[in-house]
């Protein structure tokens, strides 16, 4: 099975599931590789992936789409930070300090002007990471908040960076994506059932 995903659930997730896959499918062979969207959905559609893993909609005539989880956007940030101290952030608390950016043409860093339309960051927010994970790294350094999904930042969360949770923030989709125009291999649908089964109760509502 060839495996691509997004790397926010990638890090942590689907490793996971692999593993738990190979107790009981030792005989499967299985690659696996983190890639940014615009890749993922070019190795499903030219046939380089079976399987594709991601947070963000995927639309094309040659895909199908099976919904797998819904996953919160918060706030990565250092344990010492002044914001540390409260359980739920909202957009205007956090532009007060520097936020780490994305790329503007990528998922999420139309995701962060979505949710700083009505108040843009500040010039402050001079740092751009490439991925969740990055910026997750980037905030336990203290160079700023990182704003990314719930499966990044509970692989990066310790005595040093804390998660809370951003009020009115959007929900993304987690999805697998596969083609369309062919069946499905019995391997494959096994190993959708054990991703599925890796998810907790929150998530899978």
């Amino acid at each position: 099975i060839r495996i691509v995903s997004h790397a926010t659930i990638g890090m942590a997730l689907v490793p996971q599931a692999i593993g738990r896959f190979r107790q009981t499918h030792p005989e499967v062979r299985l690659t696996f590789e983190c890639v940014r969207q615009h890749v993922l959905k070019e190795r499903m559609i030219n046939q380089q992936a079976d399987l594709g893993i991601t947070l963000f909609p995927i639309e094309h005539p040659s895909l199908d789409i099976i919904y797998l989880c819904q996953a919160n956007i918060v706030c990565a940030l250092p344990s010492d930070h002044p914001l540390a101290g409260r359980q739920e952030l909202c957009s205007d608390d956090l532009r007060k300090f520097p936020v780490i950016r994305y790329e503007q043409s990528t998922p999420f860093g139309l995701l962060l002007d979505r949710l700083f339309e009505q108040n843009p960051l500040g010039e402050s927010s001079t740092i751009e990471a490439g991925t969740p994970s990055d910026a997750c790294a980037l905030a336990e350094a203290g160079t700023g908040l990182a704003i990314v999904d719930e499966f990044s930042a509970r692989a990066h969360e310790g005595p040093n960076l804390v998660v809370r949770q951003i009020v009115g923030a959007p929900r993304l989709q987690a999805s697998i994506v596969h083609r369309r125009e062919e069946a499905m291999p019995k391997a494959s649908r096994s190993f959708i059932k054990v991703l599925h089964s890796q998810l907790s109760p929150a998530l899978a509502a």
